[in-house]
């Protein structure tokens, strides 16, 4: 839900960081979440097998097409929302 809803200037990413993408628990919530993604990322997701039941992460290398990664990973969680 992140990736939808905050500006990726706002994200970035350490090297354990991670996202993963599943199906919602109900069809107008995948539907809703599928919505939010910027095309790239949904471009990303259809090559990867596009959303099931099963978790499809998105990690370090190929996040760093997507995301910046954060100058000083120490300071941060796995992904931050940085300003």
């Amino acid at each position: 839900m992140v990736i939808g809803h905050l500006n990726r200037e706002h994200i970035c990413v350490t090297p354990q960081g991670r996202f993963g993408f599943r199906l919602a628990d109900l069809p107008r919530g995948t539907a809703a979440l599928w919505r939010s993604y910027p095309t790239d990322i949904k471009v990303w997701l259809s090559r990867n097998g596009g959303l099931t039941h099963q978790l499809i992460w998105m990690r370090a290398p190929e996040i760093y097409r997507f995301f910046r990664q954060c100058e000083d990973a120490r300071r941060y969680s796995s992904f931050s929302v940085v300003k």
